[in-house]
């Protein structure tokens, strides 16, 4: 008999596979207006799969997190606990003054991202992350994978090197 956690597991990982279907496996990140400012919703889906998850849908999100980018270099909160399987809005504020990026990976993704964003890299194009104007908003959904440690990062110049770096806690 299945526990709730891998139950859960199962009926994301079915509302993802319908989610695809009905989408017709890809397409682009949509902007929605909202409030004063536009929130960018990325949830690309489809061919996006990573070892640590994939971009959802928003409306398969079991829950929505507020973060924070501050130019202290640090994202608030720095940790967040996920179970493996579960799919999250996250909604990302960038409060400061500079630019900032909240990109979801693996230490090994985040490592490659950083020499990537050093040749000048348009973090838009990609499925996992946004990149954010002082005091913009934008969504990303997620669905995480597999057990073990998730990282978000910014890559904006030194930022990465200078701490601002988040971890998910996966469990199952």
């Amino acid at each position: 008999m299945a526990t709730a956690t891998q139950a859960r597991a199962l009926r994301v990982m079915a509302a993802a596979a319908l989610s695809l279907v009905a989408c017709g496996g890809g397409g682009h990140p949509a902007s929605h207006a909202g409030g004063e400012e536009a929130v960018e919703s990325h949830g690309d889906h489809g061919e996006d799969t990573v070892s640590f998850g994939q971009p959802t849908e928003e409306r398969a999100a079991e829950r929505t997190v507020e973060v924070t980018a501050l130019d202290s270099l640090e994202f608030q909160p720095g940790e967040i606990d996920v179970d493996a399987g579960e799919t999250i809005t996250f909604v990302v504020t960038n409060e400061g003054d500079d630019e900032h990026e909240f990109v979801i990976g693996d230490e090994a993704y985040q490592d490659q991202h950083e020499q990537d964003m050093a040749h000048d890299m348009d973090m838009d194009s990609e499925p996992n992350g946004v990149e954010l104007a002082p005091g913009q908003t934008k969504k990303i959904t997620w669905t995480f994978a597999e057990e073990g440690t998730v990282l978000y990062a910014c890559h904006e110049p030194g930022h990465y090197d200078g701490g601002m770096v988040g971890s998910f806690s996966l469990s199952s």
